[in-house]
């Protein structure tokens, strides 16, 4: 088969920092941040890794340490304080937004919505309030948006170690920080890749329908404004068929949420 070159998308030409976390929950009101990962992507050159193990002061579930292998011994033990780590952390994303790179990971708004949760806990000026306000957290590659915009009729998982395999990326360890920073970013790196191939080789070739197609292939002519852009209105239209989707089948449906990259609150728990 005949090789085929492909210029990939203004926002895959650009350095991104990955970012991922391990919690007590899966409440961003009420979890903390146990792990943190930080890994810097740029073109050409090797990713740089950060990574904290944080104590988070209360009791770690033990479907959270079944999840993620930290329990309270080890963080009791091995753990740095919450504040310095927080203040770390995002002081390290502030400096990489300001210096154009892109925040990238998988389900971004629970990270970001988590630390800025943490934060306000602990007494650390928040990213938002760093940057300016909520709205300036930009640039952001959320691939689990990405990959439902993309094929949002596709059944089965849309889980971390899912993506993985459906874009043919290697994951080290699930539910390890550092490892689902990589996979997040390979993935979205895959999804860059794939959009710069035309309409018809992903209809014939990778097996997409055309809508499919067409809607991955139009993520090749977008800028990193551009990209982020569109995952706000394709967010907002994820939440709203999901909400649809809870009310056919009478279920609750109040705590979906459409905002995108960070859910905003004024009292944090």
């Amino acid at each position: 088969m005949r090789t085929l070159t492909v210029q990939l998308a203004g926002w895959a030409q650009h350095p991104w920092i990955g970012f991922d976390t391990e919690s007590t929950g899966v409440d961003v009101e009420s979890a903390r941040i146990v792990t943190a990962a930080l890994v810097g992507i740029t073109p050409g050159s090797k990713p740089t890794s950060w990574y904290r193990l944080i104590n988070p002061g209360v009791p770690i579930p033990s479907e959270g340490s079944d999840i993620h292998g930290i329990t309270d011994e080890k963080a009791q033990a091995e753990g740095e304080e919450p504040a310095v780590v927080l203040d770390l952390l995002a002081g390290h994303l502030e400096n990489a937004l300001l210096s154009g790179r892109a925040i990238v990971g998988m389900n971004v708004p629970y990270d970001i919505s988590l630390l800025d949760r943490e934060c306000t806990r602990h007494g650390v000026e928040t990213l938002s309030s760093r940057l300016g306000g909520y709205l300036a957290i930009r640039p952001v590659i959320d691939v689990y948006v990405l990959d439902k915009h993309v094929d949002p009729y596709r059944k089965g998982k849309r889980n971390l170690t899912a993506l993985c395999q459906r874009y043919g990326v290697t994951i080290g360890g699930a539910h390890d920080a550092h490892e689902d920073v990589l996979a997040a970013a390979r993935v979205a790196w895959r999804i860059a890749q794939l959009a710069a191939r035309p309409v018809e080789w992903l209809t014939s070739v990778y097996g997409l329908k055309r809508p499919d197609a067409e809607r991955l292939a139009g993520l090749n002519g977008l800028t990193l404004d551009d990209l982020h852009n569109l995952q706000i209105k394709a967010k907002k239209k994820q939440a709203d068929s999901f909400r649809n989707h809870l009310k056919r089948q009478n279920k609750p449906y109040d705590d979906v949420s459409a905002d995108w990259p960070l859910i905003p609150t004024s009292i944090a728990a």
